[in-house]
């Protein structure tokens, strides 16, 4: 894409799904307007959300992935070493790198923040 600093674009969310887009305009020279009701990025109740890597189809490590092939840092919260399923007659763990936990909401450290620190936009 080139010429990318005439063009504008309009984003209505601050949420991952918006501070994404937003993140993905950057890289092509595009600085955006971000629209958000709230008042602050970010959940407004603190919440937990987990990123389990069975689901990557393209990365065994999609942090590293990100960062390496789009520049972009995230710190999970923790890593998820164990997952225990139980039934009524058997319990089942499995261990090794799982996954990921992420903070969600409009403290320090959220997911939210951390895209927030990495765009270039205005709200």
């Amino acid at each position: 894409m080139s010429g990318g600093n005439n063009l504008k674009a309009a984003i209505v969310g601050a949420g991952i799904s918006g501070l994404a887009c937003a993140y993905g305009l950057n890289r092509f020279g595009v600085k955006p307007v971000i629209f958000e009701k709230k008042p602050v990025i970010g959940e407004s109740m603190n919440l937990w959300g987990i990123h389990l890597n069975c689901f990557n189809t393209f990365s065994r490590n999609p942090l590293r992935y990100f960062s390496k092939k789009n520049g972009l840092e995230l710190m999970p919260a923790d890593m998820i070493k164990k997952l225990t399923m139980r039934t009524a007659n058997k319990e089942v763990n499995i261990r090794g790198n799982l996954g990921y936990i992420f903070h969600r909401g409009i403290e320090p450290g959220s997911l939210e923040l951390q895209l927030l620190n990495q765009v270039k936009a205005d709200f």
